[in-house]
């Protein structure tokens, strides 16, 4: 392990061990376990067999986080950390974390910042999806509206991510009835993602080869380094850029 972690040229961080892990016992018992769960016949045998699954699952999964602690300790207690095939300098005064944070800065240096932690994220909750379906709608509907028909100071959900991502950033400037254009974005991560944006809109479909682009693979781009764009934000993005954009 520790060879291909020297030779690997990825953006990734690999940790390995330092000294090997009796895991694969704990792991075989944990996958049996589950087995045992999607046996439907043997859990409609007994009322009792689900708690008892649940029981020997829960005592498999601390055996297993006891093995493997040494190598999920964030300062590197009991394993050497790498990225690129170099190793990292990882220790209890400098945790992973910090190496990790470094790392990742230089990887998605044009990830825009969007002050927001409910949408700057994977996925959002159930809350903020409803809220940012209205957000949406007021993009597609009420674009030719002050603040997209938003109050000053409106503090509901969607309210906060009109505020947090359109207009704070310069998406949407505060008294403008229109999206900004890519060249009057301040912020280098947002300007390269709005530019995207805008040449995916822009682009006739016979100028890129008579080829259909796949909305869905350019979310993928724009999700994946250097921009790195969260996928819980992107569907605003993507409205306002079809409102803006697409003429």
């Amino acid at each position: 392990a520790r060879k291909l972690a020297k030779k690997s040229v990825i953006n990734s961080i690999i940790v390995v061990p330092n000294r090997p892990l009796a895991a694969e016992s704990a792991s075989i018992e944990l996958t049996s376990i589950e087995a045992l769960r999607a046996d439907k016949e043997f859990v409609a045998s007994d009322p009792m067999v689900t708690t008892e699954i649940d029981e020997l699952q829960s005592v498999a999964f601390e055996e297993l986080a006891t093995l493997l602690r040494g190598l999920l300790d964030p300062r590197a207690t009991g394993s050497t950390w790498y990225s690129q095939g170099q190793r990292l300098y990882v220790s209890p005064e400098r945790p992973g974390p910090m190496a990790a944070s470094r790392l990742l800065s230089q990887w998605f240096d044009k990830t825009p910042r969007i002050a927001n932690e409910q949408l700057m994220r994977s996925s959002a909750s159930r809350t903020m999806q409803t809220a940012r379906v209205r957000v949406v709608g007021s993009i597609l509907e009420r674009s030719d509206r002050e603040r997209l028909g938003y109050e000053d100071g409106d503090r509901s959900a969607d309210g906060s991510i009109y505020r947090t991502v359109l207009e704070n950033t310069g998406l949407r400037p505060a008294g403008s009835t229109r999206f900004a254009d890519p060249d009057q974005i301040t912020d280098p991560g947002l300007k390269e993602v709005w530019f995207r944006i805008a040449l995916f809109f822009r682009t006739p479909t016979d100028r890129n080869g008579g080829k259909y682009r796949d909305l869905s693979e350019f979310v993928t781009t724009l999700a994946s380094a250097p921009m790195g764009v969260p996928m819980a934000v992107i569907p605003v993005l993507i409205a306002a850029g079809v409102k803006h954009f697409s003429r």
